[in-house]
């Protein structure tokens, strides 16, 4: 599990009036007559509407708000009255404007060997990390559901596999701060053993994994003081409370926590969010420019874009890749790219009830070889038609994280893929 953060810090009283003013005065919004400039034809579901505040006290307020110092007439607002008043009413219920609030993104790796391959497009120093053992068997105990493990022939055992997740987080996570990203280690099962052997067995695992890394570098990246030992089936367990507390300790100790973020970049964010509530989980560049280009007060320049996209990649939210042939798509919900990998890359318990998806999976395990032309025929059926419109620009991603390898001996027939 990948915990990813970046914080907002608290709100002001200024930001909380804005709110309130542009609230009160969203009566006076004039619609814009210019069919060019009211909407964007981006040939995505629904159009982003555009509204034009004049009002001097909002303007003002929001100049102030966004730190802009020229001169402003009006301005343009892409979210229509019902919604900003109903987003506005959440903020004033909860109180948001007076809360420290850090918003978290959770991602949960698969742990088949076939996903082994995509782990890297998803780990990041910018991100608290939490490796899951039972504990309710020894660490040299045999796995019962023994996976593919690099170096390793013969039984593996939980010991082999926390060594692997530990040195693949550290080798694809380097940052410039050592001992960083933190690695929390959770044991479970704690039902499956009898409470009077509960405290024992907490001891001795953690006593071993200390022993394990005690020694080298590893050790200062890993969080195990806290010893916790829980029944994941159990809401009310009083671990998941250590295991909260734990997220946070960690998250106010890394190096970015509090970290300052232009105030230029929330447009943006909120524009990403109502596209991913439309379901439009992946949007042209030239799309973006065009959003971009229409923000209220002031919309970003090129090459602060650039490191808006970076920066949102670096934290999880988003995928943008500053490659060739990669450069002109963002994607906004990174699970569209996963569900993209799972239609191709996937454990076969996964396909089953699939003809095609079976027969593709066999290939892949006796050859390594999956064609072009049988990834388009999945993408055609109706539960991946989204992918397929984008299916260049996909397959290219995969290829650039080499989880497809294009062979580039033969150049004059369709190539398959291998994997």
């Amino acid at each position: 599990m990948q915990v990813n953060y970046h914080t907002t810090g608290k709100e002001n009283t200024d930001a909380a009036n804005d709110k309130q003013i542009c609230e009160a005065s969203f009566d006076k919004l004039k619609p814009q007559n210019d069919s060019n400039d009211a909407s964007i034809k981006s040939g995505f579901t629904g159009d982003l509407h555009i509204e034009t505040v004049t009002e001097r006290g909002v303007i003002r307020k929001l100049k102030r708000f966004f730190g802009i110092t020229k001169q402003v007439k009006e301005v343009k607002v892409s979210i229509t009255k019902e919604k900003f008043l109903e987003k506005s009413s959440k903020v004033g219920k909860k109180k948001l404007h007076k809360k420290n609030i850090a918003p978290i993104i959770i991602w949960d790796f698969g742990g088949q060997d076939v996903f082994y391959s995509t782990h890297q497009t998803f780990l990041t120093y910018r991100a608290i990390y939490i490796i899951v053992l039972d504990g309710s068997r020894k660490l040299d105990d045999p796995c019962p559901f023994e996976q593919y493990l690099p170096g390793k022939s013969g039984h593996k055992t939980s010991r082999d596999y926390l060594q692997f997740w530990i040195n693949t987080i550290v080798t694809y996570c380097k940052g410039s701060i050592q001992g960083f990203p933190k690695i929390m280690v959770v044991l479970t099962h704690k039902d499956q053993i009898s409470a009077n052997e509960v405290e024992t067995k907490r001891r001795y695992i953690f006593k071993e994994i200390y022993k394990m890394f005690h020694k080298t570098p590893l050790m200062q990246q890993l969080v195990i003081d806290d010893e916790i030992f829980v029944n994941a089936k159990d809401k009310y367990d009083p671990e998941m409370a250590k295991i909260k507390a734990a997220i946070i300790r960690e998250s106010e100790r890394q190096p970015t926590w509090g970290e300052p973020l232009p105030k230029c970049f929330i447009p943006l964010e909120l524009e990403f969010a109502s596209l991913i509530k439309r379901n439009i989980p992946l949007i042209t560049i030239e799309h973006l420019q065009k959003i971009n280009s229409l923000q209220p007060i002031r919309s970003l320049t090129e090459s602060e874009l650039k490191v808006f996209l970076k920066f949102q990649h670096a934290i999880g939210k988003v995928l943008y890749f500053d490659e060739h042939r990669l450069d002109c798509h963002v994607i906004l919900s990174p699970t569209h790219l996963i569900d993209a990998f799972k239609s191709i890359v996937t454990d076969r318990s996964f396909c089953q009830g699939d003809k095609e998806r079976e027969e593709l999976w066999d290939v892949m395990g006796k050859k390594g070889v999956v064609s072009k032309q049988v990834i388009q025929q999945i993408w055609k059926k109706k539960k991946y038609r989204k992918f397929y419109n984008d299916k260049d620009y996909l397959l290219n991603v995969m290829t650039h994280l080499d989880i497809l390898v294009e062979p580039k001996e033969i150049r004059f027939r369709p190539q398959p893929y291998t994997c």
